[in-house]
């Protein structure tokens, strides 16, 4: 089980830090770009970008909520902390 456990939690870290980076990168890099320009011009750029860019990120969000539910249930060596780790990332 320790090996299925690893796998699932290197998934979990994995989709969940692919999300993270690039909510930070929007959050960053896009926003504050595209804030320094008068609305007509952002919104017209903002139209222009690709939507393939973020293909990835609901679905490393759901990957990521359901291996921590995973996580929850098959991983016998959890602690409190770990636990509570886990609900919270859930919220």
């Amino acid at each position: 089980m320790n090996g299925v456990v690893t796998a699932v939690r290197f998934v979990n870290l994995f989709a969940a830090g692919l999300l993270g980076g690039g909510l930070v990168m929007v959050l960053l890099g896009i926003i504050p770009t595209l804030r320094t320009f008068p609305a007509p011009v952002d919104h017209r750029m903002h139209l222009t970008f690709d939507p393939l860019a973020d293909r990835f990120m609901p679905a490393s969000g759901i990957v990521a909520g359901l291996t921590a539910i995973a996580l929850l249930a098959i991983d016998s060596d959890r602690t409190a902390l770990g636990v509570a780790g886990y609900a919270a990332g859930l919220v």
